[in-house]
């Protein structure tokens, strides 16, 4: 039997405190159909007695595909997934980026579907895809499928674009702010602002292990999640991306659904 294809892909993972998920993380990445040629792990000072540090050590000894390059940066500062993910992409050797959290995995067919896409579609510089929680299963593919096109304007009011479902190309300036924004949603606004274009694929290629604002990741507290993201819009005010009437819409209707969030939240803590 031939081995997987090895396509021009760096994978990033940002690791932090995920000595318990890693593994299965990166046994998502080995089923791909389609294998990349690097991954990245970017242990970001995790505070767990060095656990993290020494799970990543086991997968870089343990690696069986050979042809697959694995790099391990350890930082000295803790940095954010943001910052850690922007060490990653200027260390990356491949014309294609695609970023993965730690407590996330990948459907087999991920790499396979949306590189042959975006290889389809050279006009392309960002592309994502449906993502889902995931339930102890994949889910079935469709045969034949139109991407939808992904606009600023419409972006500014839902973020679709998760970041386990991103493939961007490394060579775009861009890279992720600071951890006083929602970094990845701002980075993805500023992606399509500056007239690049992106696109994104309706298949349920990635998955996460835990429910978006669970108490362990990285938006478990809501309040500061708003305030990262309200931060982003002013940022885009101060850029001139957005006018005043547009920052002070776009910033009611965020605040208006963190409202919403918050008593969803509460009233699953209190067993409604």
């Amino acid at each position: 039997m031939d081995s997987p294809k090895l396509l021009p892909v760096s994978v990033i993972i940002p690791c932090y405190r995920c000595s318990e998920t890693i593994d299965k993380v990166i046994e998502s990445v080995y089923s791909q159909t389609s294998l990349p040629s690097e991954i990245l792990l970017i242990e970001d000072c995790s505070d767990d007695d060095g656990l993290t540090m020494k799970a990543l050590e086991r997968i870089s000894t343990n690696n069986v595909f050979y042809n697959i390059v694995i790099k391990i940066i350890k930082l000295k500062n803790n940095v954010g997934p943001g910052q850690a993910r922007n060490v990653g992409w200027d260390m990356a050797s491949h014309p294609w980026i695609a970023f993965l959290d730690a407590d996330d995995i990948w459907h087999p067919r991920k790499l396979e579907v949306q590189y042959s896409w975006v290889h389809e579609h050279s006009e392309v510089v960002f592309c994502a895809h449906e993502t889902l929680l995931f339930e102890n299963q994949f889910h079935a593919l469709d045969s034949v499928f139109v991407a939808v096109q992904l606009y600023f304007k419409k972006l500014l009011f839902k973020n679709v674009v998760p970041t386990r479902s991103v493939m961007v190309k490394r060579d775009i300036k861009l890279r992720f702010e600071g951890k006083a924004y929602t970094e990845d949603y701002l980075l993805w606004l500023l992606i399509l602002r500056e007239g690049n274009c992106g696109y994104k694929i309706p298949q349920v290629l990635a998955y996460s292990l835990r429910p978006e604002f669970s108490f362990g990741g990285y938006s478990s507290n809501l309040w500061r999640h708003e305030k990262r993201e309200l931060n982003s819009f002013k940022y885009l005010y101060k850029k001139e991306y957005l006018s005043l009437p547009a920052l002070i819409l776009v910033s009611s209707f965020s605040t208006i659904k963190y409202f919403k969030r918050l008593i969803k939240v509460t009233l699953v803590d209190y067993g409604f």
